[in-house]
């Protein structure tokens, strides 16, 4: 019985109608009541589930008319999990949620925080968050598409944390988000209480026109410049020829300790411009060359509508050379991956195809060349997948 409810409870997702299919995973409970369920369970005095519980996954379940009922000692709720590794929200506006959740939620002690594509329209809601238990205590945190209402964000003080020894260990944010603290943290803060593993250099649409061009390069590039824990660096090249420019002020020349850097490609394979190819090239000549190690290049296939062309596509792809010339530029690469896959595709059998694609790039080199069909999501939230690598 202990051994079926590790498997059944490890993981628990609550999602709402509208959660997108590309995040789930094969345990899910739809809708809110479901999630009441969860606390009703909770509150029985003889209940066996909690320990068992790793992760936790929400998603747009507040969107939908459902009256949660008002529940009271949501804190002692949380308290029961008291083996959570992850918990994990996708898609919510903030102000939907109801007061008694979110005193669950915040009494919630997880070794992860990972938050995507959340919406504040208060800064004080945000600021409540970040000063709650539940961030406090996280080991990470992972922010990804999370945007505070900016016209209610001017004059917002410094932040202060709720306990003095309180850190930001992040171990992903992408520009989007970062943005959000640029009126809450000072140099100091940055230099001392905040460390972030790896930084996605993306800006949503809603980020673009809500801040200046000025007030969003000039924080990243501040908290690139005194943060000096920066690990990985994940590049979107889609659009390329808007974002140059901003790429440009930013300066990834100051990323010196980055050792893995992440391209996503513009286009589908067979439709990429020469000077679509010739971008990634300009764009690695201002990053620092001493101390990358790997380099994974996502090449977006989602204008391929068939199977046979996607294997034509891949057998005509320069994988040995392409690893060469980066070889050159980088001279410690190590490793590079070339991944290939889309939201809605998945399946596909390409073992015989990424096998010659293997045995092809198996030549006397020191790079280590893999090539693998994975779902790709931009929290690095990959799908196992077959992969095949050798040495060239």
């Amino acid at each position: 019985m202990r051994k079926s409810r590790n498997v059944l409870f490890n993981t628990l997702v609550f999602v709402g109608n509208t959660f997108p299919a590309r995040y789930s995973r094969p345990k899910i409970y739809q809708t809110g009541d479901h999630l009441n369920r969860l606390f009703e369970l909770l509150e029985s005095p003889t209940e066996t589930i909690a320990s068992h519980v790793r992760t936790i996954q929400i998603g747009t379940v507040f969107q939908r008319p459902f009256k949660y009922g008002v529940r009271r000692n949501m804190h002692l709720l949380a308290m029961k999990l008291c083996n959570l590794t992850t918990f994990r929200l996708i898609s919510i506006d903030w102000d939907d949620i109801p007061p008694h959740i979110l005193d669950f939620f915040f009494a919630l002690c997880p070794n992860e925080v990972q938050l995507e594509c959340l919406t504040f329209e208060r800064v004080t809601s945000f600021v409540h968050l970040l000063r709650s238990p539940l961030i406090a205590s996280a080991q990470k945190i992972l922010l990804f598409g999370v945007h505070v209402n900016p016209a209610v964000a001017a004059n917002t003080p410094i932040f202060v944390p709720h306990h003095p020894e309180q850190v930001f260990h992040l171990s992903m944010i992408d520009a989007s988000s970062l943005v959000n603290f640029h009126q809450l943290w000072n140099d100091d803060f940055i230099r001392t209480k905040v460390t972030i593993d790896s930084f996605h250099l993306l800006l949503t649409k809603s980020c673009e026109t809500s801040y200046e061009d000025k007030t969003v390069i000039s924080f990243i590039k501040k908290v690139l410049f005194i943060g000096s824990d920066l690990q990985s660096l994940f590049v979107t090249l889609l659009d390329y020829k808007f974002l140059r420019d901003m790429y440009a002020q930013v300066g990834l020349s100051q990323c010196t300790t980055v050792r893995v850097l992440r391209l996503l490609m513009p286009a589908a394979l067979e439709y990429q411009a020469v000077h679509d190819v010739e971008n990634v090239w300009s764009l690695l000549d201002g990053v620092p060359v001493e101390s990358i190690e790997r380099i994974d290049l996502i090449l977006n296939i989602g204008c391929l509508h068939d199977d046979k062309g996607l294997v034509n596509v891949l057998q005509s792809v320069a994988w040995t050379e392409t690893a060469r010339r980066l070889r050159v530029v980088f001279p410690l690469l190590q490793h590079v991956q070339f991944i290939f896959g889309d939201r809605c595709r998945t399946g596909i059998s390409l073992h015989s195809v990424l096998e010659l694609i293997s045995r092809d790039s198996c030549q006397s080199g020191y790079v280590d060349i893999k090539v693998t069909y994975k779902t790709y999501l931009v929290t690095d939230g990959f799908a196992s997948a077959a992969s095949y690598g050798g040495l060239f």
